[in-house]
């Protein structure tokens, strides 16, 4: 399913075209938006979504609208255009309400139309939070005090909605973060002697691995086993791919985007993904799997609740750990390999 969320106000009217109409509010959706709007459409096959505060008074059957509602029905059905539905209404006020609405619709619309939505376009002259949510790239700007919708906004419009679509995997709860992760916090029910006791497993995790690596690679050395090499390169390879790429998409922090109150306290900016902590854990068990299997299974072990610990401490999405420890065992299975 593809899916306009439309806002009306500066959207479908403008300032300048106020200045040319009679009736203000019988006349309060300009025409020539609304062929835009049809534009939009008629080129792409999409619904529309109402957000705009006008959703207040709409309502699918006509009879059941108040005023404004009706007006905005009537308006669109010159262009034989109807609303498909309309986002909650509960967060009207909220500056950040609009943009949370948008993402609860579309993680509910599977259940409610047996859809999901493939491409969507938000369009609207004020900023909701769009960015702080990852929607900004799905953001066509109109402006009341301007043009509104225009052909240039119609085209932008367009042009989104028949992207091609990716297929790739998406953690839903990523798409509301702070309810995630403040939801996660309040079942595990954390008392001050745990949140301590996960700080500190989560530094003696990464304190063992990064000794017992070094160690073991200065022990094979001194045993002269030539397996050091692959040890030593296989790892130390990737490691460098793996900062180089995280750097590249430069993903910011769940507490850089998010209003969290992340246990474990950070400064780092971007290069979230994928977390190098799990990866370099995971890479390094698996060495420890080559030289002994038994022991690199339990690092395993250890490198999986690392993962855990930084999705809990809120330094990491789940997505970021899990494809760092992906990598780690992918790209670790070389060292058996060469």
């Amino acid at each position: 399913m593809k899916v306009i969320f439309l806002d009306v106000d500066g959207v479908l009217n403008s300032m300048a075209y106020y200045q040319n109409v009679t009736d203000v509010f019988e006349e309060a959706i300009d025409p020539d938006k609304v062929k835009n709007l049809a534009r939009i459409v008629e080129e792409t096959g999409a619904n529309i979504v109402l957000t705009s505060s006008w959703r207040g008074g709409w309502e699918k059957d006509i009879l059941q609208c108040g005023e404004d509602g009706a007006i905005l029905t009537r308006a669109l059905a010159q262009e034989k255009l109807t609303i498909f539905d309309k986002t909650g209404a509960s967060s009207v006020y909220r500056r950040e309400g609009r943009s949370l609405e948008v993402l609860e619709w579309m993680k509910l619309c599977p259940k409610l139309y047996g859809e999901k939505v493939e491409q969507f376009v938000i369009i609207d002259d004020n900023d909701f939070g769009w960015a702080k949510h990852n929607l900004d790239a799905y953001w066509v700007e109109t402006d009341f005090l301007g043009p509104a919708l225009d052909q240039a906004h119609t085209d932008a419009a367009i042009e989104i909605l028949n992207r091609p679509v990716k297929r790739k995997m998406i953690f839903l709860v990523e798409q509301d973060y702070k309810k995630f992760y403040d939801g996660l916090i309040a079942k595990l029910g954390l008392k001050p002697e745990l949140m301590s006791l996960i700080k500190k497993v989560n530094k003696l995790i990464t304190l063992f691995m990064y000794l017992a690596y070094p160690l073991t690679v200065a022990w094979m050395i001194y045993q002269r086993d030539l397996r050091v090499i692959k040890v030593i390169l296989v790892p130390g390879i990737f490691f460098v791919l793996v900062s180089f790429f995280r750097k590249k998409i430069n993903r910011k922090r769940p507490y850089e985007t998010w209003e969290i109150d992340n246990l474990i306290k950070k400064d780092t900016k971007g290069q979230s993904m994928p977390s190098r902590h799990v990866f370099s854990s995971t890479i390094i068990s698996m060495a420890f799997c080559f030289l002994c299997w038994p022991i690199g299974v339990i690092c395993l072990g250890l490198s999986a609740l690392e993962a855990v610990i930084r999705v809990v401490g809120g330094v990491h999405y789940p997505s970021d750990v899990v494809v760092g420890y992906v990598v780690g065992i992918l790209s670790g299975l070389l060292i058996f390999i060469l």
